[in-house]
């Protein structure tokens, strides 16, 4: 369990051949397909992988008119695009959250905006991430801005998540007015408890 809900589930299966179908797990939807490991590492050989970039002006743009409107939906078809290639591996570059709370600027066109602030309170800074009020608020908003781009497109692509400054629910900023980073309070652990939701590590 990814939270403290039972709202996010993982699962973790060993002992796999690489580049395999593994039938005997498939995500029902509309279209079941079973999942596929991720292929041998083997230098002699060619692969291709697909690298997603972040969008920074189509979430700005978003959140700015209707925080309810996920951010990143004009990035569906570029993945539509990408898995066309039928690509070996996905990188997924960081930046896949757009909500600052303490950059001069940007917290006034996100996560503080009014249209934000209507949309959802903003997190304590006094409690914990997970298993309070801020969990609520971290899948209200991460939520949005994270599955409608990938769902289960990506089922049978193996997915690399990278992270940046904007993951931690702010820009990385240093002005007379603030210095987001190293971040502070709460926001040093939005970013592992985001990724322990929506993209969680491979336990080694």
């Amino acid at each position: 369990m990814g939270d403290t809900r039972g709202e996010h589930w993982h699962f973790y299966a060993t002992d796999l051949k690489p580049g395999r179908p593994v039938p005997a797990v498939t995500i029902r939807s509309a279209r079941p397909r079973a999942l596929r490991t991720l292929g041998a590492c083997d230098t002699s050989r060619s692969g291709r992988a697909a690298v997603e970039l972040p969008a920074p002006d189509l979430h700005l743009r978003g959140r700015s008119r209707d925080p309810q409107v996920p951010a990143d939906r004009d990035a569906q078809p570029a993945a539509a695009t990408a898995l066309s290639f039928q690509p070996q591996a996905a990188i997924a570059n960081g930046d896949h959250i757009y909500w600052d709370l303490l950059a001069p600027v940007g917290k006034t066109l996100l996560g503080m905006s009014p249209e934000a602030l209507k949309y959802s309170p903003t997190f304590d800074r006094s409690a914990v991430v997970l298993g309070g009020d801020n969990e609520a608020i971290l899948k209200r908003v991460a939520g949005p801005q994270i599955v409608p781009v990938y769902g289960t497109d990506f089922r049978s692509t193996p997915v690399f998540f990278m992270q940046d400054d904007h993951d931690y629910f702010d820009n990385d900023e240093a002005t007379d007015e603030a210095v987001t980073f190293p971040a502070v309070a709460v926001h040093a652990v939005t970013g592992p408890r985001t990724q322990n939701i929506y993209y969680p590590r491979i336990p080694s």
